[in-house]
C-alpha cells in the first residue's frame, strides 16, 4: 500500500518549487498566497521536515525540498504524458449517434467523403432510436428527427422531413377512399410512433391521449 501524502499538497509544492515562488504558483493554480502556504506547511507538518526556507521576498527549497523537486516534477510530467495520449485518442474520435433509419439511408454513405478530407480524424456510428446523454459523454453528436427546441443543446437542421402515411393499393381498394381521422379505427405499423400524432393533429384529427392502438412494431422504420 502507498503512503502517499495528499496529492493536492504535493502538485502545491511542484508547483512552487518549479516558479520559486508562491505568488506565482498560487496564479498557475489558480489559488490565493495563502492557500499555498497552508498547503506547504501541511506537506511539511506531514512529512516532518521543512521544504522550503523564507529568504527575504521570495522562498529557497531545503535541501530535502531539492532532492524531492525533481522526482515529483519528473512524476507529474508522466501522469501528464499518460493522459495526454488519453486526450489525443479522445479528441481523434468522433463519436455519431442516430437512427438505423437515417444510417443506412443517408449517413453512411458520405462517411467515407468526409474521412478522405480529415484523414486524422476516426468516426465511430453507433446506431439507436433511443435517446443519447450527450453531456456525460455518449457520444460527440446526435442526429435525430424532430421538431427543434431542445433545452441544453445546440441544434442545426439538417434537412426537411417530408412524411405521409401511405397504404398499399390493395388495402385501399378494400377499405375504399380514406380520410385522416380514418386512420384511428386502422391497424398501423409502428403505431408507438410519435410522428402518428404529429400528423394526424396537423391533418385536423383530433387524437385522444392514451396508449397508442395495438399494431405492428417496426423498431427500424423510424427516421
Amino acid at each position: 500500500m502507498r503512503r502517499l501524502p495528499p496529492l493536492s499538497a504535493v502538485r502545491v509544492f511542484e508547483a512552487a518549487a518549479r516558479h520559486g515562488n508562491f505568488t506565482r504558483a498560487a496564479e498557475e493554480l489558480g489559488m490565493t498566497q495563502a492557500a499555498v502556504s497552508y498547503q506547504v506547511k501541511l506537506l511539511e507538518e506531514r512529512l516532518g521536515a521543512a521544504l522550503f526556507r523564507r529568504d527575504k521576498r521570495r522562498v529557497v527549497l531545503t535541501d530535502a525540498g531539492t532532492r524531492a523537486a525533481p522526482q515529483i516534477s519528473r512524476a507529474f510530467d508522466a501522469i501528464d504524458s499518460a493522459f495526454a495520449n488519453i486526450r489525443a485518442e479522445d479528441e481523434a474520435l468522433l463519436v455519431i449517434s442516430t437512427s438505423n433509419t437515417f444510417a443506412n439511408t443517408w449517413l453512411a454513405w458520405r462517411l467515407g467523403s468526409f474521412q478522405i478530407g480529415h484523414p486524422e480524424m476516426a468516426v465511430r456510428l453507433e446506431t439507436s432510436d433511443a435517446l443519447v446523454d450527450l453531456e456525460g459523454g455518449g457520444a460527440d453528436c446526435a442526429i435525430r428527427a424532430g421538431r427543434g427546441g431542445w433545452p441544453g443543446l445546440a441544434a442545426d437542421q439538417l434537412m426537411a422531413i417530408d412524411f405521409t402515411p401511405m397504404v398499399s393499393p390493395e388495402f385501399l381498394a378494400r377499405h375504399g377512399p380514406l380520410q385522416p381521422a380514418d386512420l384511428l379505427r386502422l391497424q398501423l405499423i409502428s403505431p408507438h410512433d410519435p410522428w402518428w400524432t404529429v400528423w394526424l393533429r396537423e391533418a385536423g384529427v383530433d387524437v385522444p391521449d392514451g396508449p397508442p392502438r395495438p399494431g405492428v412494431r417496426l423498431d427500424l422504420a423510424g427516421a
